[in-house]
């Protein structure tokens, strides 16, 4: 076994595809993947399973990509004991866009502005390649928000992912629309929700995220746990890349759209937020206990936090 072998197998693990992390690498397919069984063949265990859509860790894979990880960290701080200290990085993940996550990693990052070697992100990305980043040690947290229905299902995988999960508590799923929509013409200003026909929103259209992936959308998990709310589904459905394009979409049209209740800095006076009856997300911190946790992880939660309280509609676990 050599440094390059582990340096080739964490490659592509945390690529998900030999063909990619052989380029990555400037390497052949056929160089690498030979790389790879060769290890394989050495070690007595089978790294990846390969599939339709690149490869994925076993269970020994997952295990072996901790210790690799670990050995190529400590020989990158050895080889770097006479250049400048290595950046420290902290990664966080959203399944779906939360101005509540945004806010908290925003006052964050205003915390260590003036620090040295640090680098901080924040990305949106779908559930499967959420738990391979955190699987692989390329994020340190995930925001997770999922419908009550599907909570044991999502405890069952992630039990089976090694993925631990921490609950926040949940926040509602609105309907969003402009101020004089035609379906608020007689509503009671003070309470539009009161007696709001849901049913007829099938005839104007959901203004929704484009989505990049294969698998469950807000709108569908919206839908699936507001069936009865919603009979007839939703009608059409106009897609867009960011919530910009949303928001200004359903300003100037008789649009509308789906959605977790956002940070109260986030508000428009000239929208009407209307909670969808009985209809949660449930909100979630994720990390992989395979990894150190990152020491700005605390820090996160307890900004987290205070973010969503200070929403009304937040409510926390108990």
């Amino acid at each position: 076994m050599t440094f390059g072998q582990l340096r080739y197998v964490v490659e592509a693990a945390k690529i998900g595809s030999i063909s990619k992390a052989a380029r990555q690498l400037f390497l052949t397919q056929s160089n690498l993947s030979s790389t790879i069984l060769s290890l394989e063949k050495e070690l007595g265990i089978k790294l990846f399973l390969r599939t339709q859509d690149g490869i994925q860790l076993t269970d020994q894979g997952e295990t072996f990509m901790v210790h690799a990880q670990a050995i190529l960290n400590s020989y990158d701080e050895l080889m770097q004991l006479k250049t400048p200290k290595e950046t420290e990085r902290f990664n966080i993940g959203m399944i779906t866009p939360s101005s509540f996550c945004t806010n908290a990693f925003a006052k964050l990052c205003s915390r260590y502005y003036d620090q040295k070697n640090l680098q901080m992100t924040m990305q949106t990305c779908d559930f499967d390649r959420s738990i391979d980043l955190l699987r692989t040690g390329q994020l340190d947290l995930v925001m997770l928000m999922f419908p009550s229905s599907i909570k044991y299902y999502i405890y069952d995988l992630y039990e089976q992912k090694k993925i631990k999960l921490d609950a926040l508590g949940t926040l509602p799923i609105n309907i969003i629309l402009r101020r004089g929509h035609p379906l608020l013409v007689h509503s009671d200003p003070e309470d539009p929700g009161k007696h709001f026909d849901f049913p007829a929103l099938a005839n104007y259209p959901c203004v929704d995220y484009v989505q990049n992936q294969e698998g469950l959308s807000m709108r569908t998990a919206i839908m699936q746990e507001a069936r009865t709310i919603f009979p007839s589904g939703i009608g059409n459905v106009s897609l867009v890349a960011d919530r910009a394009q949303k928001d200004g979409i359903v300003l100037s049209t008789d649009a509308f759209s789906l959605g977790v209740s956002r940070a109260p800095s986030q508000h428009s006076r000239d929208t009407v937020i209307i909670p969808i009856p009985g209809c949660v997300f449930e909100l979630y911190l994720c990390t992989s206990p395979l990894y150190p946790e990152s020491r700005f992880i605390p820090e996160f939660h307890s900004l987290l936090i205070d973010e969503l309280t200070l929403s009304p509609d937040f409510q926390p676990v108990r």
